[in-house]
């Protein structure tokens, strides 16, 4: 089943008012589909936050996504590495843009990574998006990660190796995945790299994990930092001899450039 999606819902309000009776059907009938979205297709489930967003507002991060794609425009790098790749919005679109660019997509969720590899799959792109089940840390083995259940259902963006401190209940969900150091597969030498980091609060381990590809290479970094971690992400960046050039607050993502 493939569906054509252009943000119908958030644009009509006579359908915005029978969302959630649209979405009562959807749920009940067929809750996984085929869709085009934004030049790629995309498998998407119904249940999923991210996927609802992209399904009924036909859009993801297009501010950030639209500062990337005119950077590598004007900047035309070798190489765009997603860390924390989800099922693979960032990937799949920057590859269709950009032919000529290398994509390495990290992810460590192995049903998360399964849906990655099918929407590479289906877009064609299997051999131009190297893909890696993994997360990035600065050291290597099993590691604990998190997941909040909601309405039965754990998200495919909501797992983070940062375990919070506190008394873990019902609708916490406990997985081990494989870590790697990122600097023992990233051995780039200069060569102009993007790099999208959204690890849901985990960012300092991975970037003391791939010191070495950030010291050694031109680096555009797009990385979401929670609040709570802005000072200690921006001054471990800054100590990296990075520069804070754009930031989008209501996403907490931050665009920084060491040349």
């Amino acid at each position: 089943m493939l569906i054509n999606i252009n943000g119908w819902v958030s644009k009509i309000p006579f359908i915005k008012k029978i969302y959630s009776r649209i979405l009562n059907i959807i749920l009940n009938s067929k809750k996984e589909f085929v869709v085009n979205f934004k030049n790629i297709r995309l498998f998407i489930n119904i249940k999923d936050p991210i996927d609802k967003i992209i399904f009924y507002k036909n859009e993801y991060e297009e501010k950030q996504i639209k500062f990337l794609s005119d950077w590598i425009k004007k900047n035309k790098p070798n190489i765009f590495i997603d860390i924390g790749a989800n099922f693979g919005v960032y990937s799949l679109r920057i590859s269709k843009l950009f032919q000529m660019l290398k994509v390495i997509a990290f992810e460590p969720v192995l049903t998360t990574f399964n849906k990655l590899k099918m929407n590479i799959k289906i877009n064609n792109l299997e051999k131009r998006i190297k893909t890696y089940n993994v997360g990035l840390s600065n050291t290597n083995g099993l590691k604990k990660m998190i997941a909040l259940k909601r309405r039965g259902y754990i998200q495919s963006g909501g797992f983070s190796f940062n375990v919070p401190r506190r008394e873990l209940n019902n609708e916490d969900v406990i997985q081990y995945h494989k870590s790697i150091k990122g600097d023992g597969v990233l051995k780039f030498n200069k060569k102009k790299i993007v790099i999208k980091i959204d690890v849901e609060g985990y960012e300092n381990k991975v970037l003391l994990g791939i010191k070495n590809l950030l010291k050694n290479n031109k680096i555009l970094l797009q990385i979401e930092i929670f609040n709570n971690n802005f000072k200690k992400i921006n001054k471990l960046l800054l100590k990296q001899n990075f520069k804070l050039i754009n930031k989008f607050h209501k996403t907490s993502d931050y665009f920084y450039i060491n040349h």
